[in-house]
């Protein structure tokens, strides 16, 4: 009888630590460059435990690390429905200030180096 409530605990017990664990792992490995793992991790952990914010904060940092900018600003968007306390929701909102300042000057910074964008005539007219 003992062995089977051990048994019943510890299946109960084991996807909370999973879930904590796929989250830190994310971190882990967004800190340490790893951003396709991150983002896998990050997937993971969305789908594992759908209700805690930070998941989708790890999942967006990876995806704006990988230069997915819309991707991440929709995980930062569901991130700051589920998030309950100002700080968290302040921390949300500054990594989406940082992310639209990030890709708008990424964006400029292309079209300034794109040659097509040129309005000098002399390097558009073929010769």
């Amino acid at each position: 009888m003992a062995k089977r409530l051990f048994l019943v605990l510890l299946f109960l017990c084991i996807p909370a630590f999973s879930y904590a664990n796929t989250i830190a792992q994310c971190i882990k490995q967004l800190k340490e460059g790893r951003i396709s793992q991150a983002i896998e991790l990050g997937k993971l952990a969305v789908v594992l435990h759908s209700d805690n914010p930070v998941s989708y904060m790890c999942l967006a940092g990876a995806y704006a690390k990988d230069g997915k900018y819309n991707f991440a600003k929709v995980e930062l968007q569901q991130a700051l429905i589920l998030a309950k306390s100002n700080k968290l929701k302040n921390d949300i909102d500054k990594m989406l200030i940082s992310i639209d300042n990030f890709s708008s000057t990424t964006k400029q910074h292309t079209i300034d180096n794109n040659p097509e964008n040129s309005t000098d005539n002399s390097t558009n007219s073929g010769l």
